[in-house]
């Protein structure tokens, strides 16, 4: 829930197959669902009419997407195979979350991705 009267989430789809984001804003139920996505999430409110949040692709990847003068936008970290947007700055627009990088270690150990924001374990061993 953001400004007085408003708020951003997910709900099922009219059909019940999928998850689709929405947004409540003075009384206007509005859903979207990304192209091709299997499901579409928001998390981050804004104060100004965006919202934030991520969509998962047919390959069950997530992406950032981003809502901006009603249009929905693909936003992925650069490098990374997978981007969840959990916040987004009404003041500078500066987004918040998580990313995966495609960096792997063949040794099972932990693949650090650039920027801090994450660690994912990942083991992949050749055989």
């Amino acid at each position: 829930m953001s400004r007085r009267g408003s708020c951003w989430c997910y709900t099922k789809s009219a059909d019940g197959e999928k998850d689709v984001a929405f947004t409540l804003i003075d009384g206007v139920f509005t859903t979207y669902d990304f192209p091709g996505a299997k499901n579409t999430y928001f998390y981050a409110p804004g104060n100004d009419g965006r919202a934030a949040g991520h969509y998962e692709d047919s390959n069950g990847l997530f992406h950032g997407v981003i809502l901006q003068n009603d249009e929905l936008r693909q936003y992925d970290f650069p490098g990374a195979v997978q981007t969840e947007i959990h916040g987004i700055s009404d003041a500078t627009g500066a987004l918040t979350g998580n990313f995966t990088s495609d960096r792997r270690c063949l040794s099972c150990g932990e693949a650090k991705t650039a920027g801090a924001c994450s660690v994912e374990r990942v083991c992949v061993c050749e055989w």
